[in-house]
């Protein structure tokens, strides 16, 4: 498909008519240009279809309702996930018919046969929608949403069918008088090239004819003649080449069979044109259903664009919050990923959070540091989430819903307004204070700049505090010490700083928060080779208490990253021992399993052993009974060691049957936990999980459970009690047997072929946990391929889950698509 260029004033999204509790308020009127929201539509536009999912862009909506945004979000992450997995959903035919649509009602308007072919296109490609969402409606019950209350209809496509083939002929057998008509054509065309021919060979011979030799002019078969032999050709004629050296002559012995080609010619056309006219009013009764059709495929072909483009930019389903929050997790900017990935460069994702302790985010810290593309990130990712698109962020981030976004970044001046950039700042922020509540977003950059720095930071401080007044959220960067220290002592703001390496005095476009960044104005002025004298003298100039606060917010600076770094050694060192530890750990496991088999095997042999010299001490005692009878004599000492060598055997394999008992002691039985029996120190297991925790604290509906050094979050519902729960619940040798029997019992790979869905999701996931619990890397899940269904099910709960890595495809000669290798994290 090639690539589309729509311009800005063509995808331009304005709801600032609506009312506000239905369509998001955007100030000023260029806030969508500030955050680049027009160059994400562009790129939407691009990967559209046709038109019809342009069109549908072009009619985009920043929604204010949950219920409105959610649906829109769950049909582009369900076409999301049918693009990854590889699904075969329809893809051609999505044309415009609104030619059709403004003629067919007319009556007796006729379609061509080239309209009603797209009608036929339109139709079978509506019927594969159908087909594919109704097959697949417990995997995207968002998407089949779109054609439940509109079951197919198979007529329209059987009327167009019985008069015109796939090709957009029609078929032989719909007419007998125009197959008639055609046959007659044929016969004379035959008769017309073999009159034709001849003229040619007799043209040849005779010299008169020029290169080329014959023509078509006016739809009639003509020869090109040399104009000085033009009086050779009897016959009519029809043009001249521009030089005059030619003329096109229809020769006089050909023109009657033309003639009566001519004829038959419109006979055919009469006779399509009816046939059409009749196949048209055979539609005509199915306007509105194609109306339906059209919707329905501008939306899908709409849906399908935003979520290619989701898939280009790694963009994800977040959750949606009811109150107005911004928990973003590993966020980047679209069109700066866009960038780097076509550089092969790396992105530093941003990680921010609002909500009502700290609403008000003072981002300082050295210019070129990131701040202001920290700024247009979340404004963009904010309207993409309100207009249904998904956001490039980790799927655990949260993002509640504004109903204004107020937007203050660059370059304000405005030269038709005679405005200063300072005037135009001032400007934007009374706007904003008048409409501001506690739905608002703010987004300013360089706050109070553009004036006297006194004034400004003034000015800007008295703004910020009326804005956290009327509980907005929002965030703003600045270099003035006033603004951070105002974050630092008043609720509801929070000090933020980008951070910066001031060994290299480079930008690491990280953020940090809690505290505030050194704009490092001499580090850098230093760096760049002013002369120290020059350096020393501003300095002075600052004043006392300026360099004081830039001096101590650098040495905090340096300071942090240096315990940063000390703290990535010792965590270095922690891994390395947590790995001795887990090595250690497996190695007794492994010594203990292997002492348990040892000892069991031991036990078994030495019993096989007792009963085999049992049987032939048996054998013993009837030879020497049947040899007493024999000679009639009894024999008192053999019979006592006989009974004495038995007494042994006896005891003997009593102890090793007792000792094989407690060997293969009994797994406990488990039992339902209830809410409240639920305590911190009860002994409990988790589903099929074999590991034995003790519960830590109670948090609602979840509990805190300690598996031997590991610590997790369950619900209630997924726990178990075991019948030794009254029993010492102390971290000891319980929890570290436990630890060593799940190890022992689990398997790295799980069979779910032939399980419904939801039965196979839930005893994978169960698994996951087990595996996370017991340090297990690398899994693999045995799904076969089928129909489907449960390999996209699986790979989107491993998408989803915190602890898997990575997952990809097994290689084609161990099972390929229909094993999934699972990589957990570290």
């Amino acid at each position: 498909m090639c690539l589309r260029v729509y311009s800005s004033k063509q995808l331009k999204v304005n709801n600032n008519h609506k009312t506000k509790s239905e369509y998001i308020t955007t100030l000023p009127a260029d806030a969508q240009d500030k955050v680049e929201f027009q160059k994400i539509l562009e790129l939407i536009a691009q990967r559209c279809l046709g038109s019809l999912g342009v069109a549908q862009l072009q009619k985009l909506k920043v929604y204010t309702r949950a219920g409105q945004i959610v649906p829109r979000l769950q049909q582009v992450d369900e076409f999301k996930r049918i693009i990854e997995s590889g699904g075969n959903f329809p893809a051609d035919h999505y044309l415009d018919l609104s030619a059709q649509l403004k003629v067919l009602p007319l009556e007796n308007s006729v379609l061509s046969i080239e309209q009603m072919l797209e009608v036929l296109n339109v139709s079978l490609t509506c019927r594969g929608i159908y087909v594919f969402l109704s097959e697949t409606e417990e995997m995207y019950p968002a998407l089949y949403q779109l054609v439940a209350e509109d079951p197919f209809q198979r007529e329209i496509i059987q009327l167009i069918l019985a008069v015109l083939d796939n090709e957009g002929n029609i078929r032989p057998d719909v007419s007998p008088v125009l197959t008639k008509i055609r046959r007659e054509i044929d016969g004379k065309e035959r008769e017309l090239s073999s009159k034709f021919n001849s003229l040619l060979r007799e043209g040849r011979a005779g010299g008169y004819l020029a290169e080329g030799e014959e023509s078509i002019k006016n739809s009639r078969r003509v020869l090109s003649v040399l104009a000085e032999h033009k009086r050779r050709v009897k016959g009519i004629i029809h043009d001249e080449s521009a030089s005059g050296r030619i003329v096109y002559i229809e020769p006089e012995k050909t023109t009657e069979i033309s003639n009566e080609v001519f004829d038959l010619r419109q006979q055919e056309r009469r006779e399509i044109y009816r046939l059409m006219r009749e196949l048209t009013a055979s539609v005509r009764p199915f306007y509105d259903l194609l109306k339906r059709y059209q919707r329905i495929l501008a939306r899908l072909d709409f849906i399908r664009a935003k979520a290619r483009f989701a898939r280009d930019i790694g963009a994800n389903m977040i959750t949606i919050a009811k109150e107005p929050v911004i928990d973003l997790k590993e966020a980047f900017h679209p069109l700066l990923f866009l960038s780097h990935q076509a550089k092969n460069a790396p992105i530093v994702p941003l990680n921010l959070k609002l909500e009502h302790e700290h609403r008000i985010l003072v981002i300082s810290g050295p210019n070129a540091g990131g701040k202001s593309v920290c700024l247009k990130t979340v404004g963009l990712l904010q309207l993409m989430m309100q207009s249904g698109m998904l956001v490039t962020a980790k799927p655990n981030s949260r993002m509640g819903i504004f109903r204004e976004l107020f937007v203050d970044i660059g370059d304000q001046q405005s030269i038709e307004n005679d405005l200063s950039t300072y005037t135009s700042h001032l400007s934007n922020m009374k706007n904003f204070l008048s409409r501001a509540s506690d739905r608002t977003l703010f987004l300013i950059d360089e706050f109070g700049t553009g004036t006297d720095p006194q004034l400004g930071g003034a000015i800007a401080e008295a703004i910020l505090t009326e804005m956290n007044h009327k509980r907005a959220y929002g965030i703003t960067t600045t270099h003035y010490a006033n603004l951070k220290m105002l974050a630092e002592h008043t609720p509801g703001l929070l000090n933020g700083a980008m951070r910066f390496d001031h060994q290299t005095l480079s930008p690491a476009y990280e953020l940090e928060t809690g505290k505030p960044g050194s704009s490092y104005a001499f580090e850098i002025a230093h760096k760049i080779g002013l002369s120290k004298k020059l350096i020393d003298a501003a300095r002075k100039l600052a004043g006392t208490s300026a360099r004081s606060m830039e001096e101590m917010l650098t040495s905090l600076e340096k300071e942090r990253q240096i315990y940063e770094e000390r703290d990535k050694a010792i965590a270095g060192k922690e891994k390395h021992l947590d790995g001795l530890i887990s090595t250690y750990t497996k190695l007794k496991q492994d010594l203990e399993e292997n002492r348990h088999k040892i000892l069991e095997e031991n036990k078994q042999k030495a019993l096989a052993h007792l009963n085999e010299t049992n049987r032939k001490l048996e054998n013993l005692v009837r030879e020497i009974r049947e040899e007493q009878k024999k000679t009639g004599t009894a024999q008192q000492e053999s019979r006592d060691i006989v009974k004495e060598a038995k007494d042994v055997l006896n005891r003997e394999k009593q102890q090793i049957e007792k000792d094989l008992k407690i060997i293969r002691k009994p797994k406990p039985v488990l039992k339902n936990v209830k809410p409240e029996d639920v305590k911190p120190g009860l002994r409990v297991k988790m589903g099929s999980n074999p590991l034995t925790g003790v519960v830590e604290e109670v948090r609602k509906n979840k509990v805190l459970v300690s598996f031997g050094s590991i610590k997790t979050l369950v619900d209630i519902n997924k726990l178990q009690v075991s019948e030794d729960a009254d029993k010492d619940t102390s971290p000891g040798r319980g929890a570290r047997y436990n630890y060593m029997q799940a190890a022992q019992d689990f398997s790295p790979s799980i069979d779910v072929r032939g399980q419904r869905a939801e039965e196979a999701l839930n005893q994978v996931e169960l698994w996951l946990d087990q595996a996370h619990l017991l340090n297990e890397k690398r899994l693999r899940i045995i799904h076969g391929k089928g129909e489907g269904i449960l390999r996209p099910a699986i790979r989107n709960l491993l998408k989803q889950h915190k602890q898997v890595s990575s997952y990809e495809s097994e290689s084609e000669m161990q099972g390929g698509e229909g094993i999934t290798l699972v990589e957990m994290r570290e």
